[in-house]
């Protein structure tokens, strides 16, 4: 099967990153795994009252301390999944896409015409 246990994904010749293009018309836009320099992101948009209202569960301020924190669990995760899927690979190189307990790439990026990304959003059902 084209692309393996990680099918649909692509992988980011450069870092080895594992990522989902969206299709054409939006293909600069990318799902990544969760990413070290990502702890920054969090704080302005969780403390934002337009959100911080809407929220349950996390602290409030939101420091960087409990970004990573969360980032460090959530990047396990995603860790963990990647590392079971190219497990399958490895064991079962033409067999069917397994199912696993959750989806790697959960930070939504915008490629810029530089190639650099910049993160948008991620895809979290709560922050801690």
């Amino acid at each position: 099967m084209p692309g393996g246990q990680l099918y649909p994904l692509e992988i980011n010749p450069h870092t080895g990153e594992p990522f989902l293009r969206l299709p054409p018309l939006k293909d600069n836009i990318i799902l990544t795994p969760p990413r070290a320099n990502d702890v920054k992101c969090f704080a302005p948009i969780i403390n934002d009252p337009r959100v911080s209202v809407w929220l349950e569960g996390p602290p409030i301020p939101y420091r960087d301390e409990h970004a990573e924190e969360w980032l460090a669990q959530i990047t396990k995760q995603s860790e963990d999944i990647l590392a079971e899927l190219r497990e399958e690979d490895r064991l079962n190189p033409d067999g069917p896409l397994k199912l696993v307990g959750g989806c790697p790439v959960r930070h939504i990026r915008e490629v810029l015409p530089d190639g650099r990304d910049v993160i948008l959003v991620t895809l979290e059902s709560s922050a801690r």
